[in-house]
């Protein structure tokens, strides 16, 4: 009905307020905590809930389907940015997130594409229903494997050509992370976090082992 329709509208944009305000910033501090394969855990998760309430004739189900659908968009962006904050040297961070802001934008055209026939139909009630299982079942899918790959150890690395590694290193005096490591002794994962961190804290830590009397010891043998 009209009013209901109205009602739904009026749902949604409550609850992208709620997402906005609430719901994602909290669920960003919670992965930071818990790790990154749980945002992709959630992701699958919330895509299940819109594929079975977008069958669903009930207010319930609706609240749900508001609730997944304004929550989808904000946590996969989160996603591709942590994503693009792994797989890049810190300098480069801009470039690789906007490149991976683009690939995403182009992989979307023909999906809308295909979607617009359907959308410019008259509404009936089913009309999106086998758009949105198909879909769903491939992203739900997709992100499940991605759950799976990170959580049993198989972490994201920081892709670095020969440039790359003189350019981070340059400070404490090498070229190759093998000689950072010796020097600084830290992992080569510790090493990258620490020079990609927003926290000046851990990025100080990192120049702190260098400037260390041991680390200035590692240095000079």
């Amino acid at each position: 009905s009209t009013r209901g329709g109205d009602r739904l509208g009026e749902l949604v944009a409550e609850m992208t307020v709620l997402q906005g305000l609430v719901v994602v910033p909290l669920t960003s501090v919670i992965i930071n905590g818990v790790g990154y394969a749980w945002l992709a855990a959630l992701i699958a998760a919330v895509t299940v809930v819109l594929m079975w309430a977008v069958w669903q004739m009930d207010w319930p189900a609706q609240v749900a389907a508001a609730f997944a659908s304004t929550m989808f968009l904000p946590i996969v962006t989160l996603f591709l940015f942590q994503w693009s904050v792994f797989i890049s040297p810190p300098q480069r961070l801009g470039a690789v997130s906007g490149v991976m802001s683009a690939l995403v934008s182009a992989f979307l055209v023909p999906i809308i594409v295909i979607l617009q026939p359907t959308a410019d139909r008259e509404a009936t009630w089913n009309m999106f229903t086998l758009w949105t299982s198909v879909t769903g079942a491939i992203s739900a899918a997709g992100f499940a494997l991605v759950f799976c790959r990170v959580a049993n150890g198989r972490d994201l690395e920081v892709v670095l050509v020969e440039e790359d590694e003189v350019d981070l290193l340059m400070t404490f005096s090498v070229c190759r992370f093998e000689d950072a490591e010796a020097v600084l002794d830290m992992p080569r994962r510790a090493i990258l976090e620490g020079l990609a961190s927003q926290n000046m804290l851990r990025r100080r830590a990192v120049l702190d082992a260098f400037l260390s009397d041991a680390g200035r010891e590692r240095y000079a043998a």
